[in-house]
C-alpha cells in the first residue's frame, strides 16, 4: 500500500454514488497505474475523492509538501486536485488545496503541490485527491516529504500462504452472496447467529471507512 512514484493504492476511499475509481495501466505518468477517477453521465453527489491517514506523529510541528502528477479530461463545473487536512481533539488546525493550481483547458500532465505547516497540537492528519464536477482525471506519482526530507512509507513484504494457512482460512471464511440490502437472499447470513450466539450487543467494524459496500453491507445484517 505505497504512494511513492512506483505504485498508487489507498486505503480509504470515499466514493459517492455516480463517480467510478479504478487503477489505469494505459494513462500513466512514471508508475505502473495511475488512479482513474471519473463521474457518470449525472453524478448523485458534488464530488468523489480518496482519503488516506497519515501518522500525525511524524509530521506534527513541521513542514510537509505534497504532490501529485494530474491529468485531466472534460471536467465541467469543477476540478481535480489534491488535498491535506490536519486536525486536533475537535478542530480543523491547518487545510490545503490545490484547487486554484487546475486548468481545465490543459490536458497534459501538470504537477499539484501543497505545502503546509502541521500544528504541534495535530492528533489526526489526512491526504487524499478529488474530483468535483463532471469528467475524469488521472492521478499519478505522489511525493510527501517532511522538512524537506522524502518520505516513504514502510511496507510489510508479502509472503505467499502456506498450506496451513490456506486450510486454516478455507475452515473459516464464509462466502457472502451480495451486500445489497435489497437482495431477499438470507441463507448466507445464517452463519451470523452462530456467530453471535446469545449476545445482546452486537458491534460492527469495517475494514474501510466510507466506502459503500460495507455500509450497504452493514444495512442488509441490519434487515
Amino acid at each position: 500500500s505505497k504512494f511513492t512514484r512506483s505504485r498508487n493504492t489507498f486505503y480509504l476511499i470515499r466514493v459517492p454514488k455516480g463517480y467510478a475509481l479504478k487503477s489505469d495501466a494505459n494513462t500513466t505518468y512514471t508508475g505502473e497505474y495511475a488512479l482513474l477517477m471519473e463521474a457518470g453521465e449525472a453524478p448523485e453527489a458534488e464530488f468523489g475523492n480518496t482519503m488516506k491517514s497519515f501518522p500525525a506523529s511524524l509530521v506534527a510541528g513541521k513542514r510537509i509538501t505534497y504532490s501529485a502528477m494530474i491529468k485531466s479530461a472534460e471536467v465541467a463545473d469543477g476540478y481535480a486536485g489534491i488535498w491535506w487536512r490536519a486536525e486536533g481533539d475537535i478542530d480543523v488546525l491547518s487545510f490545503g488545496s490545490s484547487k486554484s493550481q487546475f486548468d481545465p483547458s490543459g490536458l497534459d500532465w501538470a504537477q499539484h503541490s501543497i505545502t503546509l505547516d502541521i500544528p504541534e497540537e495535530a492528533e489526526r492528519v489526512y491526504f487524499g485527491m478529488i474530483l468535483r464536477g463532471g469528467g475524469k482525471a488521472w492521478f499519478d506519482d505522489q511525493v510527501v516529504t517532511i522538512d524537506g526530507e522524502p518520505y516513504e512509507e514502510e511496507v510489510e513484504a508479502f509472503h505467499p500462504l502456506t498450506a496451513d494457512q490456506r486450510t486454516y482460512l478455507q475452515d473459516r471464511i464464509i462466502p457472502l452472496h451480495s451486500y445489497d440490502p435489497e437482495d431477499a437472499r438470507t441463507d448466507d447470513l445464517a452463519a451470523l447467529m452462530k456467530l453471535i450466539g446469545p449476545a445482546s450487543v452486537v458491534g460492527l467494524g469495517e475494514s474501510t471507512h466510507g466506502s459503500s459496500a460495507i455500509f450497504q453491507l452493514k444495512h442488509r445484517i441490519y434487515k
